[in-house]
């Protein structure tokens, strides 16, 4: 990823809260699509689940 890189890079840059905002923003965003997927996932497989139950016992 780029960000770390630039962290790394300017490491003045994170003292300024603008741009600190902007990174903790980012990952932030990255968190709640990992959130959200991992939930889609979950509940997808409960579904098969339910559904491969369903099928069986019919």
């Amino acid at each position: 990823m780029v960000w770390p890189f630039l962290a790394h890079l300017h490491p003045r840059l994170l003292s300024v809260p603008y741009v600190s905002s902007i990174v903790h923003f980012f990952f932030f965003i990255e968190y709640l699509k990992t959130v959200t997927l991992m939930s889609v996932l979950s509940t997808t497989l409960i579904e098969l689940r339910i559904v491969l139950q369903t099928l069986s016992f019919g």
